[in-house]
């Protein structure tokens, strides 16, 4: 049986938004701006971790393991905020991981996203606050090629002053 020593993938992550309001008399919209995508991956053939670190703004993929894997492409996912009234503490809570499948193919884990993200802002004006996505894709010894996918749910929580 003969092994591809590379294998190509493009990774995608929806986000899928709550909002919670902490008064009712006030609200903001929330827009899905853009997807988590890890672009196009030649993978070690003995796995590997890509990460987008978004923490503190919008982010590429880069590899974070081994080192052995090449990466072409991606970003980082944007949530944005519009904040109708000054003050608001805006906080978004990220699922500890997802997993992103692909048919006929294992799936692969989406984690450290909370770490690698932005989770909270308080406005300053009326206007909008982006929140860049990140987290930590973790390919799988011998992984298919395939197009993967998955859905986040994301809460966001807002305090009006």
């Amino acid at each position: 049986m003969c092994v591809s020593l590379l294998n190509y993938r493009r990774l995608f992550a929806g986000l899928v938004i709550v909002l919670l309001c902490g008064n009712s008399l006030f609200s903001a919209s929330i827009s899905f701006i853009q997807p988590i995508s890890f672009g196009n991956i030649i993978a070690s053939p003995f796995g590997e971790i890509i990460e987008i670190n978004a923490k503190t703004g919008p982010a590429t993929p880069t590899v974070f393991s081994a080192g052995n894997s090449y990466v072409n492409g991606g970003f980082s996912g944007i949530i944005r905020v519009y904040s109708d009234i000054p003050g608001q503490m805006i906080s978004l809570i990220y699922p500890v991981s997802i997993v992103l499948q692909a048919s006929g193919a294992n799936n692969m884990t989406l984690d450290g996203i909370d770490a690698r993200s932005k989770i909270f802002a308080t406005s300053t004006a009326v206007g909008e606050i982006d929140f860049d996505v990140g987290g930590l894709l973790h390919i799988n010894s011998g992984q298919v090629s395939q197009n993967y996918t998955a859905t986040m749910t994301v809460t966001v929580n807002i305090i009006n002053p």
